[in-house]
């Protein structure tokens, strides 16, 4: 599969090639090249591209005029939802921006910073995502555009045309219609063609989450769900590859005593690791029996040691419990991990005493402070021991929680329909929320200067309501640079 670096590099040299001929044969045939241009509706540049044709304004005017009395009260319910969303999202937006400037602790290998990001594949998305980015995007610019020209029909406002904005790969939708009749509507029926767009992206983002949550009645014939997670990629990189470690399509049931029955499970328990303090409870004779210890020494690292050889069969453990009468275990002592795991002995927590049944003793296992013993539970095949930080395991083990019931079906296929739903309301949230925030070029720029005259004209003179929106809206331009900034120079530096 192509990598994305190779892909733009590739798109680049296409736009470089197209640019060249464009303005070859702008210079050198000027009337049939500009015609065939008009007659095609492309339009060249650098770096992007851009088509529009007038063969869809059949199809929105009947669609538009199909049921006018619904079409009104659909148009003036997404008004009123705007009206709302608006300052929820002048809050996300400002609560994103204090979230970027805040520093990052960099222990968590789960964000929960900001709630708005920029989407940048190969970035913070997946490279192999970009087909379901640019599907998702597609779709949302769409519907988006297709509620202002349904509201404009509405309206009696004329269309024009349709079509495709493509800035180097990432195509936006637009819809032309005449300004001169928009502006000549009163300010209600104005702010109905505003928020058309805000209020399909949000109607879209609405279905996609509830297409989400029906996902196990869609796939639950055919998928158990909620019963494990299954490895459907396991990077050759990963610590865990290898004939130790997971295998392609093992079914995950547990990690360290933490039940895994879907991929919020296994994020919770990975999570979980990092603030684990546990030992196991041992008998005095399994030591006496196992215990393969030589004279201790401290490491390069200043860890203590004292089994003769660091294979990861074998662990120096500790004596936790706090010496009362007659010591019967050494301090440390160098015991096979697999074997303990095996006995199924119980485990003690450090900070709860240290409680374990009679004859038994809480040993602990020395590691580094970035390291855990990580114990993966799987179905019919042996525990997995890995000795490390969960934040491997995380980012090099890629699992399903949908495991088909035969191999007639792969679990490419939920996830696929899952990953496609996530993407979309990513997309038609956050376009939403762009949208409906006051800044230039947005549809934030007219709603608020529609909104402002309809509260304020009868308190206030035209060129007083003309300069509050244009103040309101260059505050917010420069909120959004500054914080859209930001965001770019935290992903990409």
């Amino acid at each position: 599969m192509m990598d994305l670096t190779t892909l733009l590099i590739i798109v680049g040299i296409i736009y470089g090639v197209i640019f060249f001929f464009d303005s070859f044969f702008k210079s050198c045939m000027h009337y049939p090249y500009i015609a065939l241009l008009e007659g095609t509706g492309l339009k060249f540049g650098f770096l992007h591209m851009s088509w529009y044709t007038t063969a869809f304004n059949r199809t929105v005017y009947r669609w538009g005029t199909s049921s006018p009395r619904l079409l009104q009260q659909w148009f003036s319910l997404g008004c009123y939802t705007t009206l709302i969303l608006l300052p929820i999202a002048v809050g996300i937006v400002l609560k994103s921006g204090a979230d970027y400037l805040t520093p990052d602790d960099g222990k968590s290998f789960v964000r929960k910073g900001p709630i708005l990001e920029s989407a940048i594949p190969g970035v913070n998305l997946p490279a192999e995502d970009l087909g379901f980015y640019l599907f998702s995007l597609v779709l949302s610019s769409v519907i988006h555009e297709i509620g202002h020209a349904l509201a404009a029909v509405r309206e009696d406002v004329q269309l024009l045309n349709f079509g495709f904005h493509i800035v180097f790969i990432i195509p936006i939708a637009f819809v032309v219609m005449s300004t001169e009749q928009l502006h000549s509507l009163n300010a209600w029926r104005k702010l109905r063609v505003y928020s058309a767009g805000i209020w399909h992206n949000t109607v879209l983002a609405l279905v996609a989450y509830l297409l989400f949550l029906a996902i196990p009645l869609f796939f639950g014939y055919a998928y158990q769900i909620n019963q494990g997670v299954q490895v459907i990629e396991i990077s050759s990189k990963s610590p865990l590859f290898g004939p130790k470690g997971l295998n392609y399509l093992d079914t995950i049931t547990n990690i360290n005593d933490c039940a895994v029955k879907n991929k919020l499970d296994w994020e919770d328990c990975l999570i979980n690791i990092l603030s684990q303090q546990w030992g196991v409870c041992v008998s005095t004779d399994f030591v006496h029996k196992f215990d393969e210890s030589v004279q201790t020494k401290h490491s390069n690292t200043g860890l203590l040691e004292c089994c003769e050889k660091i294979d990861g069969q074998n662990l120096c453990f500790e004596y936790l419990e706090p010496p009362h009468g007659m010591v019967e275990l050494p301090q440390h002592m160098c015991l096979p991990v697999r074997k303990i795991l095996e006995s199924e002995f119980e485990k003690c927590f450090i900070g709860e005493g240290f409680s374990c049944p009679v004859d038994f003793h809480c040993v602990k296992p020395i590691l580094q402070n970035t390291t855990s013993l990580i114990v993966i539970k799987r179905i019919n095949k042996p525990d997995v021991l890995y000795i490390g930080h969960p934040f491997d395991i995380h980012h090099t083990v890629i699992i399903s929680q949908y495991i088909p019931k035969s191999n007639l079906f792969a679990a490419s296929i939920p996830e696929g329909f899952e990953k496609a739903m996530k993407y979309i309301i990513m997309f038609s949230i956050g376009l939403a929320v762009v949208n409906v925030f006051p800044c230039f070029v947005f549809d934030g720029q007219y709603i608020i200067q529609t909104f402002i005259h309809l509260v304020f004209v009868s308190k206030m003179k035209h060129n007083s309501l003309r300069n509050m929106s244009f103040c309101i809206t260059l505050i917010g331009t420069v909120i959004l640079v500054i914080v859209f900034g930001a965001m770019l120079w935290k992903q990409l530096v």
